[in-house]
């Protein structure tokens, strides 16, 4: 039985690593969150039934400024885990003066009969200097679809220190 009957623990170490560069326009990054193999079973068996594998993700993307007001972020994310199909998002971004951002992504996937593993699209507002509020909808597109009707998330971000906002002067120590 490899999930156990009573409450138990087990303390397992892992790390990870990662680096991302942001140029002007760009910004491409490459990360392995686990770099140890751990076998996560509670039970002694020759087998491993559950084990934290290596993910290894790449991701690039660029920005246009299309004037002072809008700017559009293409980027791709790549996806790699031994033993699993490679995987890859592809998204654009658009920021509406620096207040209303929005987006779209498509998921590649794996399954061979569909077009793809999911869409997504969404909303946020900077609705205050230090509040951000979010809402996305993932829709699926693979086969999953007829038991899956899709995914909704909310996300509320507070900034204890928000960025200066652009044009901004740092301040002078004398």
């Amino acid at each position: 039985n490899a999930i156990p009957d009573d409450a138990q623990s087990k303390y397992l170490v892992n790390f990870g690593c990662g680096i991302f560069y942001a140029g002007n326009k760009w910004f491409a990054g490459l990360g392995v969150p686990r770099l140890l193999d751990n076998n996560i079973d509670f039970l002694d068996l020759d087998d491993k039934l559950s084990r934290e594998v290596q993910h290894f993700y790449g991701l690039a993307g660029t920005e246009f400024v299309i004037d002072k007001d809008f700017k559009i972020t293409p980027e791709v994310l790549l996806k790699y885990a031994p033993g699993a199909p490679f995987d890859a998002d592809l998204n654009v971004s658009f920021l509406l003066k620096h207040k209303f951002y929005g987006a779209l992504g498509y998921r590649l996937g794996t399954d061979t009969n569909s077009v793809g593993e999911s869409v997504h699209i969404l909303g946020g507002i900077q609705a205050t200097e230090n509040l951000f509020l979010c809402l996305s909808y993932d829709f699926g597109l693979s086969q999953l679809y007829k038991y899956n009707s899709g995914s909704m998330e909310a996300t509320v971000r507070w900034w204890f220190n928000p960025p200066a906002p652009e044009g901004a002067q740092p301040p002078v120590l004398d």
